[in-house]
């Protein structure tokens, strides 16, 4: 008996193995169906236009909409449901820290000589002068031992000095001044400038920058003017005819406010003998008139 059913294993062996073949050949096609399926519906996602839906997205600032095709919806679908890329994991919008209507000012020995703002919070930047040092800031940045940035805004910056909020701007290192139009006046006439200073810069016109420390202000990307600020020397700021946080907006009738005409000149600046700057100080607009010529 053991010897008839071997004779018939061997008389069938080339009967299952091409059975195993045929099995072997129908899964392959099988797979190469599914395959196929899921590069048809990624195909149809990226370059099938059918009928088209407008679809509005709240995730964006603009109001326009988002324009995409049914199909391609349906095979976004069906591809998100393969999760052929993974799971995407949610994050939750940094909700703005809660700032009182009042906010007293710091007492921190600091200076605010530039800002830069945004409407992403985290991409807003501050530029702050401590122990004649000046260093840029973000929001969450530590500036004197535990004393945290938590908001930036066109107004100024607002710090955490352990669960106090403080604020720091412009004016806060800025004196008061009159707006009369004798002190209007005043400006207008050219600056006092020795002979030294003035032998000093004609020889290397670049020794302007060692006095006056100059940081453009930008508001939601748009560029406002440049934050004048004393240098080295503060004396000879205050004799030029400069007030810490004087904002340039024209110089030699050049708008400051445009971006590239504001850069060709302030490259030139060193090399240019009569200077006319517009400040605005305390919401007014002075002229200070500068001459090197001997």
């Amino acid at each position: 008996m053991k010897h008839e059913l071997n004779d018939l294993m061997s008389l069938n062996r080339p009967l299952i193995k091409r059975i195993s073949q045929i099995l072997f050949a129908l899964l392959l096609l099988l797979c190469a169906f599914f395959l196929a399926r899921i590069t048809w519906q990624i195909y149809e996602l990226l370059f099938t236009d059918n009928q088209s839906i407008n679809i509005s997205s709240n995730t964006l600032s603009s109001s326009k909409n988002m324009t995409i095709s049914a199909s391609r919806l349906e095979s976004a679908t069906l591809v998100n449901q393969l999760l052929l890329f993974g799971k995407a994991t949610e994050s939750a919008d940094t909700p703005e820290p809660m700032v009182p209507a009042f906010v007293p000012k710091t007492d921190l020995a600091l200076t605010l000589t530039g800002l830069l703002t945004s409407n992403d919070p985290s991409a807003s930047m501050a530029i702050i002068q401590h122990q004649n040092k000046q260093k840029s800031y973000f929001v969450g940045d530590k500036i004197i031992g535990q004393a945290t940035i938590v908001k930036i805004d066109a107004q100024g910056v607002i710090i955490n000095e352990g669960g106090k909020q403080t604020r720091l701007s412009y004016s806060d290192s800025s004196k008061t001044i009159s707006s009369t139009k004798e002190s209007l006046k005043e400006l207008n006439e050219p600056s006092t400038i020795t002979a030294d200073f003035k032998d000093e810069l004609l020889a290397s016109p670049e020794k302007l920058f060692d006095y006056i420390a100059i940081s453009p202000v930008k508001e939601d990307n748009q560029l406002l003017g440049y934050r004048i600020n004393p240098g080295k020397d503060a004396q000879m700021f205050t004799e030029l005819g400069f007030m810490p946080g004087d904002l340039a907006v024209e110089i030699n009738g050049v708008d400051l406010k445009d971006e590239i005409q504001s850069l060709a000149l302030l490259s030139e600046l060193p090399e240019m003998t009569e200077l006319s700057i517009n400040v605005e100080r305390d919401g007014q607009i002075y002229t200070i008139n500068l001459s090197l010529n001997q």
